[in-house]
């Protein structure tokens, strides 16, 4: 009998002991939670922050490696080179006339392979969620860099990946990756067609080269301006350098 009151005394320790652990667990779960939903309150957490300009600029160098791709073994010009996705109402602005070839065309398995990146709401800043813009990733005719004014890069306009509306969080990341000042001017101005259907002319003003981008780089991070809500956080890429 005694030692079957002491392997019960055991057993009620045991359990004690597990269910303190079970408290302090639930405990600390509470406080990260409760710290993660403070530090995020007004913007992405800078960790978060981190892996999102990671993907970002994964993405942008795949699709330049992409329309490389398309360009050396499909033969395509730059003009042929479309973003249009059958069937899409986002990517139906991208046909161009006549049609592109498959072959030719970035999200098509005959053409580039590349999927549209699927954007996350918390990547964006939300105070400009009502703009028409909002949300979507485009393709447009840009120079960056040109040299009209004594920057690097030619006068041609280039092939660009545009991202806006991104939060102050991530566009600082990117900044950080690309090793470019953590300093946002805001450029000249984007394309007013902001999506390309394989005509290379835009206004003079359409550039990107002026501020803290020094013209040298084609990717970073800035303070957009139209068509897009002046001074938004924006992702640019070229992807077709000409």
């Amino acid at each position: 009998m005694a030692v079957e009151r002491q392997n019960k005394t055991k057993q009620s320790g045991n359990v004690l002991f597990l269910i303190l652990i079970a408290v302090a667990l639930f405990a600390a779960l509470s406080y990260a939670v409760t710290q993660s939903s403070r530090s995020g309150g007004d913007g992405i957490a800078r960790d978060k922050a981190k892996l999102v300009a990671a993907q970002i600029i994964q993405y942008g160098s795949s699709l330049e490696q992409a329309i490389t791709r398309m360009k050396l073994i499909n033969r395509c010009t730059d003009e042929q080179i479309s973003f249009h996705i059958t069937g899409n109402a986002d990517y139906a602005v991208y046909e161009h006339t006549p049609p592109s070839l498959d072959r030719c065309k970035v999200f098509h398995p005959e053409g580039g392979a590349m999927l549209p990146l699927t954007i996350d709401a918390k990547w964006l800043d939300s105070a400009h969620a009502a703009d028409t813009y909002y949300g979507k990733s485009y393709y447009a005719s840009v120079k960056l860099g040109h040299n009209t004014n004594g920057l690097a890069g030619t006068a041609e306009h280039d092939l660009t990946f545009l991202l806006p509306y991104l939060s102050k969080e991530v566009c600082e990341e990117i900044s950080s990756r690309l090793g470019n000042a953590p300093i946002f001017q805001e450029d000249n101005s984007i394309a007013v067609n902001p999506y390309f259907s394989g005509d290379y002319t835009q206004v003079s003003g359409s550039d990107i080269n002026n501020g803290a981008y020094d013209g040298k780089r084609y990717s970073g991070c800035i303070r957009s301006n139209a068509p897009f809500v002046v001074g938004n956080y924006m992702y640019f890429h070229g992807i077709n350098i000409r």
